[in-house]
């Protein structure tokens, strides 16, 4: 059967029925001359009907304020067969005069239509009258000033029920109905407290322990078989397992018998009136009339719309909509049933995962009293985060993936899941998969004991997280079917990286968000009054071998668009901004890549190529370059990860270049300034270094994965670690090179940070102002007064000599033009010769006269340094070619909580 319909939704879908036919009758009757007295008579009482039932329905809503006193005198039999009775005749009535007035006949015929329609409606219009004054005696009942008053409106009311009753069908409704939302069985566990948590769905004789009004005010009906014993005797599945014994305990017969013989509340049944399940419950008895049924079903009227016809708490429909472990797995275990007595009605409650990144030796979360489970493919782990991977999934075997079989088995188990909890099962596979393949390769590295840097970490710093947040269905919002997992904004972005997926829609205008990847994706939307819903779905096979992303905590800033540098303090479980007034660099679309390079010092001329259309790019995007020079290492140490998520607005695709071949002429040019002069203490460290990484790398070259062993990849991470130092003059040994002379003052941090960076914002220049060389004129070229494409001459300019501009223009073009296998040695060649001696001589012409030669050395130190660790930090990481930053920066370490369906 179809749900039914509750009291307090009834009383507001005849309000909706009465206003609906007044706006029919209303225009009509003053449309049409000499109208029917019958369209003015039902108009008129449907107005009043309508003024009466919204003062009752505002002080039924308000019932724990109303007179214990008043609402005795109102049985809910009564209030059941009254508005049961205004909910068939409004509906009678709407299909009755709706065709006729708008059929849109003329005068005649529509006079002619009333008339057909006069018996019918004379007949409705005589119910409209009983039912108007039946809802006035409930309204004085409740609110009239004396009790002897209202006692007297109780009696009639009650003459009027009888006398309704006396209609077949209503008297069948009412002993047909049942308790379809639970509510006796709510009022008895308020009476019998002791019980233990289930509830029986029949109600103890010891309601009628409630105080009363006094007989006389009302008639003593006989009741010759309480309609509480025979409920009593219709087996329920909820009822007490003891049941049976406590019926047979002489203690509860004889209570029972005393009661029986006869109630003190002499109104609430008669022998006339139909025995329903609620025959004996008093108005005083509930407190929300939302959980109180009336025998009224959708198919019954024709105006159903008006209604919301609720879900029913019996047994059978909760067992229905309970989450079961189809829907959400292991977690149904936390799923039960609980009696709320004060609402009159049953809940369930559940449990759902609240899913953050965290540090893995994080002990609290964002629920401080659930303790925090990693999810780190571990037993414990599995058992704590209550996951059941598949039965077709096999664990890796020596670090490579097996088939998973039985495919289609898989897809059609899940099918009706809550998608969260194939994202828990996605994240324990990417835990347990990538382990596997990660053991395998560090097994087979070779062991290079001098490249281990003292202090580096040696683990994971980054880890996702869930605890458990207890929930109930009635505060679930009615778009959900089923529980729903919760994270934040911040979080969601971060886990959707984690998963190896990309952003490809961020639209936050039209509410539509999607990310996809690794055979996985992440579809989001607004949903009205709830906030932004995710949707986890598994498109395909998923691979977590080396292109997992590495789980550090810069993965967090990365994933906006925001660059952790050298100069930052480590990451922390806290978001960072800056550090020491020195922001992240943003990189997340064009217009912040040129304002970040502003504030790294950069011409604003040159920084806004980027939104100007400049050409930006020689082998590959300059701000990848950029990044290889300021950004932190994010590589674990004896890891093979090197995958992260892309921060520029620009692809990295490797197909068209080699950053080993890169290496090999940088190796080739430093070695050559020799020629021209003694290296640097600096320089020929950095010789040394990429010899080593040439001598390393050369094995594997060939199979077109240079980085990808881990002994060159943990070469190339002690190597970054000692540039940092070098950058930073915090490197043992270069004193000569990297300090001043002994006796003066050592550099600050923030002086050589200011030299690093002045070194970058001069190089940053020269590369963009060489690459649009071809945006000017022939003769003019762009430089320091470069503005929008339009160049100027610089006089200034040491290296005016035109044959040496055509020659260094001819270098620039060659960079783009140039076969991939020569194209980096021309690049790093064009560096040497060209950028080089212009960023040396801009730093000395910036830096004051008395330090200038000083400076200048140390400059040419920090480039070479600067050039060397780009290349290593490329070959040492790794982006996704399709991954691309959208604009997202603004939702870094939001809190904005988002649902995952």
């Amino acid at each position: 059967m179809a749900d039914p319909l509750s009291i307090a939704s009834s009383i507001v879908g005849i309000l909706a029925a009465a206003g609906k036919i007044t706006d029919i009758l209303g225009p009509y009757i003053s449309a049409v001359r000499e109208t029917p007295r019958i369209a003015a008579s039902v108009h008129s009482e449907v107005v009043g009907s309508r003024i009466i039932l919204s003062a009752l329905h505002g002080l039924l809503q308000t019932l724990s304020a109303a007179s214990r006193s008043r609402t005795l005198l109102v049985p809910i039999d009564d209030l059941i067969a009254v508005f049961t009775n205004g909910v068939l005749i409004f509906s009678e009535l709407e299909s009755s005069i709706t065709p006729i007035c708008l059929d849109g006949a003329d005068r005649i015929m529509g006079r002619m239509q009333w008339t057909r329609a006069s018996g019918k409606l004379s007949d409705l219009l005589s119910r409209l009258q009983a039912f108007k004054q039946t809802t006035l005696l409930l309204l004085n009942i409740l609110q009239c000033d004396s009790d002897r008053e209202a006692a007297k409106a109780q009696d009639v009311l009650s003459n009027r029920v009888v006398t309704l009753l006396q209609n077949a069908d209503m008297f069948r409704r009412l002993e047909r109905l049942e308790d379809s939302f639970g509510v006796l069985g709510s009022i008895e566990s308020k009476l019998l407290p002791h019980c233990g948590q289930a509830l029986p769905d029949t109600l103890s004789n010891d309601l009628a322990c409630h105080s009363t009004v006094t007989q006389s005010h009302h008639r003593v009906r006989p009741a010759p078989e309480s309609p509480l014993n025979a409920a009593r005797q219709r087996p329920s599945s909820t009822s007490f397992e003891f049941q049976p014994v406590l019926d047979e305990s002489l203690p509860y017969r004889t209570a029972q018998d005393g009661l029986v013989g006869g109630s003190i509340r002499g109104s609430v049944t008669t022998a006339s009136k139909a025995s329903s399940v609620f025959s004996g419950i008093s108005l005083s008895d509930v407190t929300v009339l939302s959980n109180v049924a009336i025998p009224v079903y959708p198919a019954d009227i024709s105006n159903a719309h008006h209604y919301q016809f609720m879900q029913p708490t019996s047994t059978k429909v909760y067992t229905a909509r309970r989450p079961n472990r189809l829907t959400v797995g292991k977690w149904a275990q936390a799923v039960r049933r609980i009696a709320r007595p004060r609402e009159l009605r049953f809940d369930i409650q559940f449990e759902v995962p609240v899913l953050f990144l965290c540090s893995p030796r994080a002990t609290t979360g964002p629920l401080t009293d659930q303790p925090v489970v990693l999810i780190d493919g571990s037993a414990q782990s599995l058992e704590r985060s209550r996951v059941d991977l598949p039965a077709s999934y096999v664990p890796p075997a020596n670090g490579r993936e097996v088939l998973r079989k039985e495919k289609s088995a898989t897809r059609t188990e899940s099918s009706g899941r809550a998608s969260w909890v194939d994202l828990l099962s996605a994240l324990q596979r990417l835990e347990l998969d990538s382990q596997a393949w990660d053991r395998n390769e560090v097994a087979k590295r070779q062991i290079l004991p001098e490249t281990r840097v003292d202090g580096a970490h040696g683990g994971p710093t980054l880890a996702v997280a869930l605890q458990r947040k207890p929930g109930t269905w009635s505060t679930l919002p009615s778009h959900f079917k089923r529980p729903a997992a919760s994270t934040t904004w911040g979080h969601i972005i971060a886990l959707a990286a984690w998963l190896g997926m990309y952003w490809t829609d961020m639209d936050r205008t039209r509410g539509c968000y999607r990310s996809q990847g690794n055979g996985y994706a992440i579809a989001g939307s607004e949903v009205a009054n709830v906030g932004t819903v995710f949707t986890f779905q598994v498109l395909g096979r998923s691979r977590f071998e080396e292109n997992r992303v590495a789980p550090v905590a810069g993965l967090r800033e990365l994933c906006f668009g925001f660059v952790p540098t050298i100069f930052h303090a480590a990451a922390d479980d806290e978001c960072r901004h800056s550090s020491a007034g020195f922001p992240l660099p943003n990189f997340s679309s064009k217009a912040e890549v040129a304002g970040s390079l502003v504030a790294l010092g950069c011409d604003a001329a040159a920084a806004r190529m980027f939104t100007d259309d400049g050409v930006v790019s020689h082998v590959y995007p300059v701000i990848f370059e950029v990044t290889g020079m300021l950004a932190q290492s994010f590589h674990i140490q004896n890891s093979s990860f090197k995958r992260l998520p892309n921060p520029t607005p620009y692809r990295w695709d490797t197909r068209a270049f080699s950053l080993p071949l890169m290496l090999d002429a940088f190796a080739s040019q430093i070695r050559s300034l020799s020629a021209g002069g003694s290296l640097s203490v600096v320089q020929r460290r950095l010789a040394q270094y990429s010899s080593d990484l040439q001598e390393l790398s050369t094995p594997t070259r060939s199979k077109g994965a240079p980085s990808s062993a881990v002994a060159v990849l943990d070469r190339l991470h002690y190597v970054i670690e000692k540039l940092d130092g070098i950058l930073k003059a915090k490197t043992p040994g270069f004193g000569d090179q990297t300090r001043p002379a002994a006796g003066k003052a050592a550099d600050s941090d923030d002086q050589r940070r200011e030299l690093v960076l002045l070194v970058l914002a001069v190089h940053v220049k020269g590369v963009l102002s060489g690459l649009n060389e071809h945006m000017a004129a022939a003769g003019i070229r762009p430089g320091s007064d470069w503005d929008g494409g339009n160049a100027v001459k610089d006089d200034d300019d040491e290296t005016a000599d035109p044959l040496a501009a055509e020659e260094e223009a001819f270098l620039w073009r060659d960079v783009r033009s140039a076969p991939p296998e020569i194209r980096q040695h021309t690049l790093i060649r064009l560096y040497f010769d060209v950028v080089r001696p212009k960023v040396v001589a801009e730093v000395r012409k910036t830096m004051s006269p008395d330090r200038g030669m000083q400076v200048a050395s140390r400059a040419e130190d920090i480039w070479c340094t600067l050039v060397f660790r780009s290349i290593c930090w490329l070959m040492l990481h790794d982006f996704h070619p399709m991954d691309v930053q959208i604009p997202k920066s603004d939702l870094y370490g939001s809190e904005v909580p988002v649902f995952i369906a």
